[in-house]
């Protein structure tokens, strides 16, 4: 095998690529700012974290926060669980694949925008 093999030129995997795409969404929102947040990307508007998130295996790991009935209506998608601290109004999405993260992109602007107007 050698260097110009295509077995050593595949893409990312995709829970990198998802990630990737999700720090591209939030640095279009406006004030939307990425840091590193102990060893994972936190997502923040101002001083104040809306999301953090991370690759886990390949599962995209997404933390975040919502207002009722939001956080209700979340809670009852099949990728969406309580927060595993019970941190008030958090919860752990498992994003899969684009088409999951598709989905889940209005409820992430949510937090950003109900963190933002706080």
């Amino acid at each position: 095998m050698t260097w110009a093999s295509p077995q050593l030129l595949s893409p990312a995997p995709m829970p990198y690529t998802l990630a990737r795409e999700l720090e591209i969404a939030i640095r279009e929102w406006d004030g939307g700012v990425l840091r590193p947040f102990f060893g994972w990307r936190g997502a923040f508007v101002g001083r104040r974290l809306f999301c953090c998130f991370w690759v886990d295996g390949n599962i995209l790991r997404v933390w975040t926060k919502l207002p009722e009935p939001h956080l209700s209506t979340a809670l009852d998608r099949p990728a969406a669980r309580p927060h595993p601290f019970h941190f008030r109004q958090w919860l752990e999405i498992q994003v899969t694949n684009g088409d999951g993260l598709a989905d889940w992109l209005p409820d992430l602007h949510r937090a950003y925008e109900w963190v933002r107007d706080r």
